[in-house]
């Protein structure tokens, strides 16, 4: 898989000429902007989508924007990292988020994915995965990444391996049973 981050001027098909870009086969990760605050809303709406995390559905594009605020936009510039808009290469579609968030907690980064449905099993999760570790490893060596998952969540478990990480416990936390995996890049 050819990764390439890069930035792009203005006057480009992706005129976001302060967010970086993970560019996959098929995808392209953005910095999430306040624009993506009705299509993170839209992604929580659905039972299957929002089962394994806790979280619920939003209330409203508002509390979307919220989020997006208080937690997503400080990641990007306290810790240099933070979640990443993905997007089909094909047609610009925006179909769920990838990357990571700083957990001052714990000093690890927790690598997250959250797709619509429609983009599950065709290995969009792990592509987009896969590129954020290289770039991560590229930027962090040495860092510890964390994912956790859900134990009955099998979709994400084998995104977790694919992409590196290793099963290193059980926990009980906020969202109930889950696995965590852990890797030092």
């Amino acid at each position: 898989m050819k990764i390439v981050a890069r930035r792009i001027a203005k006057g480009r098909r992706y005129t976001r000429p302060m967010s970086l870009i993970l560019e996959t086969d098929r995808l392209v990760l953005r910095e999430l902007e306040a624009s993506d605050a009705r299509q993170l809303r839209l992604l929580n709406e659905n039972l299957n989508v929002y089962r394994y995390t806790g979280d619920g559905p939003l209330a409203d594009d508002e509390e979307a924007s919220a989020i997006l605020r208080d937690r997503i936009f400080p990641q990007y510039r306290l810790h240099g990292v933070g979640r990443w808009a993905v997007e089909q290469k094909a047609d610009g579609s925006f179909i769920g988020w990838c990357g990571f968030k700083f957990m001052p907690e714990t000093g690890v980064y927790d690598l997250g994915y959250r797709f619509f449905e429609a983009f599950w099993g065709r290995g969009l999760g792990t592509e987009a995965a896969a590129a954020c570790m290289t770039w991560f490893s590229k930027r962090f060596p040495g860092k510890l990444v964390e994912g956790r998952s859900r134990i009955e969540n099998l979709g994400s478990i084998r995104i977790l391996e694919k992409v590196g990480l290793q099963r290193v416990g059980e926990e009980n936390d906020l969202d109930g049973r889950v696995f965590v995996y852990r890797a030092r890049v």
